[in-house]
């Protein structure tokens, strides 16, 4: 009897580390030298088959143990991979083109400050026409009207220029939004995978919630002396463990989803 109460004690402990406070990480099962040996000692009395049995569990706890903490640490090194490239990759959007559009905008800007003085001369000339009109001064209007048409090449020149200026900075302008909302599209998708995410851990949180219950009845089949009862018991938190690795490789491989919509949104940049 106390063989078997040493062991519920450590089996206990075990699993309710597994339905605590810290649901969202790996779940270490460490037994204690004694809780061990009582295992050993209880699976050496029972039967050819029930030892078996109760051999073949001890070894798949361990084996989903070492298997949940490998996911545990691979989902969180690729969760922050994703989550430093995302940021890098949203950032990066930002300065697309930003060289070329500087560049292309301020000779926009020079070239109309340089014209600027001509194209108001021109507009003062046309404003003293239309006044001399209205006063009837027919030498002063033709006078002026004579300036006018002497500038009035150079200032179409002008604006011309003026024109092609801004419509090649429009234009860059335009790709590089059209570019950047294909990336910004792409990397929408991730969202889904996000959600996805979210009802896997919440799936996690309810299969830890159901070893709770379970715990205690392997915990009072040990303390009967029941190592059947407790081998079905400890059979149906195995099953609960492995529903919480399923969840947990899905995690991992919609991580790994998601690093494939960064990479595919970052082939989308243009070339350097």
């Amino acid at each position: 009897m106390k063989r078997f109460r040493a062991l519920a004690t450590g089996l206990l402990g075990a699993w309710i580390a597994l339905s605590g406070p810290t649901a969202g990480m790996a779940a270490t099962v460490e037994w204690p030298v004694s809780t061990k040996a009582a295992w050993d000692k209880a699976v050496a009395n029972a039967d050819s088959a029930q030892g078996t049995k109760m051999r073949g569990l001890y070894a798949d706890l361990v084996s989903l143990q070492q298997q949940e903490n490998g996911l545990d640490a691979k989902i969180k090194t690729m969760h922050y991979s994703n989550a430093e490239a995302l940021t890098v990759t949203r950032n990066n959007i930002k300065q697309i083109n930003a060289a070329q559009l500087s560049s292309l905008q301020a000779k926009a800007k020079e070239t109309r400050a340089r014209y600027q003085p001509l194209l108001d001369k021109y507009k003062q000339l046309n404003q003293q026409i239309s006044a001399a009109r209205a006063l009837g001064s027919k030498e002063v209007k033709a006078l002026l009207q004579t300036q006018a048409d002497l500038l009035k090449p150079a200032v179409q020149a002008a604006r011309d220029e003026i024109k092609k200026r801004d419509e090649a900075y429009k234009a860059a302008k335009e790709a590089t939004a059209k570019i950047a909302k294909t990336i910004r599209t792409t990397l929408a998708d991730i969202d889904t995978f996000k959600v996805k995410i979210s009802a896997e851990k919440s799936s996690v949180t309810a299969a830890k919630t159901a070893i709770s219950p379970l715990s205690k009845s392997f915990a009072q089949s040990i303390k009967k002396g029941d190592a059947k009862s407790a081998a079905a018991s400890l059979s149906s938190l195995l099953t609960l463990y492995r529903q919480l690795t399923n969840h947990k490789e899905k995690i991992y491989g919609y991580e790994q989803s998601i690093a494939g919509i960064i990479a595919k949104a970052k082939r989308q940049f243009p070339s350097a």
